[in-house]
């Protein structure tokens, strides 16, 4: 799966209730692919987007103007770091780190097979990368300013994956904000197809290495993690076979705890405010819910395109003002920006 969901730290203010009548998003053009990645600094003064192959554009924000970009980007974008200074690349195996002011490429080693996820610790000492969904997992930890891989390692086990034993392939990444917690999310398909696919979260040591605790998640599958502000809440969105499709995880026990009701059989990707108050998730077609963590509900409901193109890529602001969207087969390959207020003003 390509979603690529980002998130950055801020502040939001109590919101009021849902508008009658989504505002019209302001379209930021230019990309001459699908943007299948978001990400803003901490300071919210830029936001970057980029292609599957690699073509990446800075803006200026909240105004939305492009900013000039002098380097070649020649590789996957995966991540970007949160003082914009360093972007991730996946070249095949190969993880790269660019230094956006003047394009230098450092090589931090390779894995087995193609590189697919990466995420910062949240002091940026540390980068975590995993290999592409579709293969068996591998999971590193690499030293940034040393540029290579760090004395800590995490080593999934060897378990039965379909009817070979293997790796579990890695289908989400996530690092809680106190930087203690890893999440890694898996689909493991069993031999009997009735038994349809089993999957499995693994809460992992950040500091050590070691695998914490594993919450086994029978008839779900986690396609895309993320944490709460206080580290003790893991969110997963995902398939469900019977069910719904956005879990809350303890993090302490693994346990699932509670559910979204109503969030139906599949959510491809979620991105949560700050405060935790609020979440984005992304469903079927063009939909994009925000719900209210407490209390389960949601607030309010987004159209991201027109022809109802699945969404590719979410984020919130990191002062949480806005609502930022991308969609694939979009003729237009923009980054859609919504007034989050005025989507969740009163009527």
């Amino acid at each position: 799966m390509r979603d690529v969901v980002m998130v950055t730290v801020g502040l939001i203010a109590a919101l009021p209730a849902l508008a009658a009548d989504a505002p019209e998003p302001m379209a930021l053009k230019g990309h001459k692919a699908t943007v299948v990645g978001l990400a803003f600094t901490a300071d919210g003064r830029t936001m970057a987007s980029w292609e599957e192959r690699g073509g990446l554009k800075l803006w200026a924000m909240p105004k939305g103007t492009e900013r000039p970009l002098e380097v070649k980007i020649d590789g996957q974008p995966l991540a970007l770091s949160a003082d914009g200074k360093s972007l991730v690349l996946a070249d095949n195996t190969a993880v790269l780190l660019c230094d956006l002011a003047n394009g230098k490429t450092a090589k931090l080693g390779t894995h087995h097979s193609r590189a697919g996820f990466a995420a910062f610790t949240p002091d940026g000492k540390s980068l975590i990368t995993a290999t592409y969904a579709g293969v068996q997992g591998e999971i590193k930890m690499w030293d940034v300013a040393a540029k290579k891989e760090s004395g800590t390692q995490l080593t999934l086990p060897t378990e039965l994956v379909g009817a070979t034993f293997g790796h579990a392939a890695v289908q989400a990444l996530a690092v809680s904000p106190d930087g203690k917690t890893l999440a890694t999310g898996h689909h493991i398909a069993n031999a009997n197809p009735s038994d349809w696919h089993s999957g499995k979260v693994r809460l992992w040591d950040q500091a050590t290495g070691k695998e914490r605790r594993v919450c086994e998640t029978r008839d779900f599958q986690a396609a895309s993690l993320t944490f709460l502000p206080d580290s003790k809440t893991l969110v997963a969105a995902g398939e469900a076979r019977n069910g719904d499709s956005i879990l809350l995880i303890d993090v302490e026990t693994g346990k699932v705890k509670s559910t979204f009701a109503g969030s139906g059989a599949r959510s491809r990707s979620l991105v949560v405010t700050p405060d935790g108050n609020y979440l984005a998730s992304v469903s079927e077609g063009s939909v994009i819910r925000i719900w209210h963590v407490p209390s389960g509900k949601v607030r309010a409901t987004v159209i991201a395109h027109s022809f109802k193109k699945p969404v590719a890529a979410v984020a919130f602001s990191p002062d949480v003002r806005l609502l930022v969207a991308t969609c694939d087969e979009d003729k237009d390959n923009a980054v859609r920006m919504w007034d989050v207020a005025r989507l969740l003003e009163k009527k």
